[in-house]
Order: C-alpha cells, then sequence, then structure tokens
C-alpha cells in the first residue's frame, strides 16, 4: 500500500491534480466525548471517532487531534487529523497522517477536502538491511571488499510539488536534498552531488528495492571509489 502510493504520487504529482473525492452525504457523529459530534462528511463502515480536545455546544471547538477508525480490507486503519476545530468542523489549517503514513500540512475546505494550493502532501518510503561491496580502484588494482551500512535506515520523502530529501537514521541522522533524474513505472532514480562523492539513490517499484551507488574520486590519485549497496523497501 505504502509503495503503491509513493509511486502514485511521483506520476501524478499529488499537487491535487488527482479528482477530488465524491462524498456522500455527510453526518454528525459522535466522538468519545459525551455530548460532543464532529462533522463526517463520508462515513464508513463500523467507524469511530476520537477527540482531544475541548466541546462547546455539543460540537467539538479548538485545538485538538481527531482520530478516526473504520475498517478497510478487513482490518482497522487510522486516520489523525490534528487543527483546530470550529463547532465540530475543520476549516482551516490541519495535519493529516493518513493511514498508509502519508502525511498532509495544509487547508481543508467545508467537505474535508484539500485544498488546491494550500498545502503540502508528502509520501515517504522507509529502506533498510543495506548491503553490498566496494571496489577501490585507487590503489592501481582492482581492491574488491564486502561492506555494509548496518543498522542503516533510509528514508524517501517526496512531495507534491515533487520535491525530493533523503533521511539516514542509524549512528547519526542526516537529510539532504535530491534531484530526479530519471524515471518510469519501473524505478525512480535520484542523484546527489556532496563535494567529490556522487551519489544515485534508484528505487524499484517492482521489486521493492533501493540502491544506493557511490562514486567517490580519489583527488591524489584521480581513481574512483565505487560502493554498491542494496536495501529492502517497505
Amino acid at each position: 500500500m505504502r509503495i503503491q502510493s509513493f509511486m502514485t504520487l511521483l506520476f501524478l504529482s499529488l499537487t491535487f491534480l488527482l479528482s477530488s473525492k465524491v462524498h456522500a452525504e455527510g453526518i454528525w457523529f459522535p466522538t468519545d466525548r459525551p455530548n460532543c459530534q464532529v462533522w463526517n462528511p463520508n462515513p464508513n463502515i463500523d467507524e469511530t471517532a476520537t477527540w482531544s480536545g475541548a466541546c462547546l455546544n455539543g460540537k467539538a471547538h479548538g485545538k485538538g487531534t481527531t482520530t478516526w477508525r473504520w475498517r478497510e480490507d478487513g482490518k482497522f486503519v487510522l486516520r489523525l487529523i490534528e487543527g483546530e476545530m470550529t463547532y465540530g468542523r475543520r476549516l482551516g489549517q490541519v495535519k493529516i497522517t493518513y493511514e498508509n503514513g502519508d502525511t498532509y500540512s495544509g487547508k481543508l475546505d467545508k467537505n474535508g477536502d484539500r485544498v488546491e494550493g494550500q498545502g503540502i502532501y508528502t509520501s515517504s518510503i522507509a529502506c533498510k538491511n543495506f548491503e553490498g561491496v566496494s571496489v577501490d580502484y585507487s590503489k592501481g588494482k582492482t581492491d574488491l571488499s564486502r561492506d555494509a551500512y548496518s543498522g542503516l535506515t533510509i528514508t524517501l520523502e517526496i512531495d507534491d510539488d515533487m520535491t525530493t530529501r533523503v533521511i539516514y537514521k542509524g549512528s547519526t541522522e542526516r537529510r539532504d536534498a535530491l534531484t530526479i533524474e530519471a524515471a518510469n513505472e519501473d524505478f525512480i532514480s535520484w542523484s546527489k552531488y556532496l563535494d567529490d562523492v556522487h551519489k544515485i539513490y534508484t528505487f524499484y517499484n517492482k521489486q521493492s528495492l533501493m540502491s544506493l551507488t557511490e562514486v567517490q574520486t580519489q583527488l591524489y590519485s584521480g581513481m574512483p571509489q565505487v560502493r554498491v549497496f542494496i536495501g529492502s523497501c517497505g
């Protein structure tokens, strides 16, 4: 589900090029707070709602988090919406964490839809268990050795304006901006230049794998060192 969402965001560029959902007629919906309802523009089967904030005149009101829970494909899923509530309705700036882990920060309209041009939708995919090999040509001969990014998780985040970030989590954490080099239905490839190191990240959709290639030019010899890693994504 996450991988499908990630690829959809890339190729459809979710700056609301996606068609808006057609909602069923909404209803006032009970929460876990007594006499404290919220507006539900699109009720789902077996749905419940909790509200963390205050209530006014029988409606959720003020700052807080709504947690929606419903059944999808036989399993319960959660969606969190943080921000201001005005007499039971979300009208204004919010942060939504979707059931697949994607996020949206921006405005909603009266139907609960994202407002075009008024927010950023971010999809991400995390890859780990990187193992690979290193080939060092700088010693005058091919030097092949095993290598690994032990305990490292690489997360790629892509916004609907096509901004892409890579986040390293392991012994240290670092964030880098990336440039998309090529993409089709099978793969996406980004690159990043860091001084004398060229990093190429390629995500393979069908295999749920990411390759990370590092090419570093040894300035004193002019010969490169090449490291190639493969990690699993989910």
